[in-house]
C-alpha cells in the first residue's frame, strides 16, 4: 500500500535535496499503481505549467526540472518497490 496525495504545486515545498508535502486532505491510501502515480504527476506538471514554470520554454523547463524529478521519482520507486512487496520493515 502507498499513500495517494492529490498533488499541486501549491501544497508542497521544494528545495534541491527534499519535498514536503503540506495537504493531504484529499489523500488517502491505495495500493500502488502506476496508472493513478503518474497520472498525479501529470496533474502536477500541468499545474506547474499554468503557473509559469515554463517561462523559458517548455523545453528548458523539462531538462532542468521535469526530468531530473523523474528521474529521482524512478529510483524512489525502485527503493520502495521491494519493501512494499515484501511488507513493512521492522
Amino acid at each position: 500500500m502507498q499513500v495517494k496525495v492529490f498533488v499541486t504545486p501549491r501544497k508542497g515545498i521544494l528545495d534541491p535535496h527534499k519535498v514536503w508535502l503540506l495537504d493531504f486532505d484529499r489523500g488517502g491510501v491505495r495500493v500502488a499503481a502506476r496508472s493513478w502515480q503518474y497520472a498525479n504527476l501529470a496533474r502536477l506538471r500541468r499545474s506547474l505549467l499554468k503557473l509559469g514554470a515554463a517561462r523559458d520554454g517548455e523545453q528548458r523547463f523539462d531538462a532542468a526540472f521535469w526530468r531530473p524529478l523523474m528521474a529521482a521519482y524512478e529510483r524512489g520507486r525502485e527503493q520502495v518497490a521491494p519493501v512494499v512487496a515484501g511488507g513493512a520493515r521492522g
